[in-house]
C-alpha cells in the first residue's frame, strides 16, 4: 500500500515541478529537488516492476498520473469562494519540498522494508 502512495505523491510532485518549471525560473535547489524526485520515480518504479505484477504498475501509474495532471489543472484554473481564488499555486509551491521528502522517504521505505 505504501508503493501506490508513494508512487502517487511522486506523480503529484512530478506534475508541480513541470508546471513550476513553465511558470518561474529555477533554481539549483528548486532543479535538484526535481532530479531526485525523478531517481525516486524510477527507483520506485523499477522496484514495483520487479516485485509487483508490471499490469498493476502500468494501470496504477497510469490512473495516478492522470489523477495528479487533473488535480494540478484544477488548482490551476482555480477554485473560487465569493470570488476569491481558495488555493493557487504560489502555496503549492511552498510545499513542494515537503513533499519531495516524503516521496523519498517512501521510496525508501517501500524499498527497503
Amino acid at each position: 500500500m505504501l508503493f501506490y502512495l508513494t508512487l502517487f505523491l511522486a506523480f503529484l510532485h512530478l506534475k508541480i515541478f513541470r508546471v513550476r518549471v513553465k511558470e518561474e525560473k529555477m533554481g539549483a535547489v528548486i532543479t535538484g529537488e526535481g532530479i531526485i524526485n525523478v531517481l525516486a520515480l524510477v527507483s520506485l518504479l523499477v522496484f514495483g516492476f520487479m516485485n509487483l505484477s508490471w499490469y498493476f504498475v502500468l494501470i496504477a501509474s497510469i490512473v495516478f498520473f492522470i489523477v495528479a495532471a487533473l488535480m494540478v489543472v484544477a488548482v490551476k484554473l482555480g477554485i473560487f469562494v465569493d470570488g476569491k481564488p481558495v488555493l493557487v499555486m504560489s502555496m503549492i509551491y511552498k510545499i513542494t519540498p515537503l513533499l519531495a521528502m516524503v516521496v523519498v522517504l517512501g521510496t525508501l521505505t517501500t524499498i527497503l522494508l
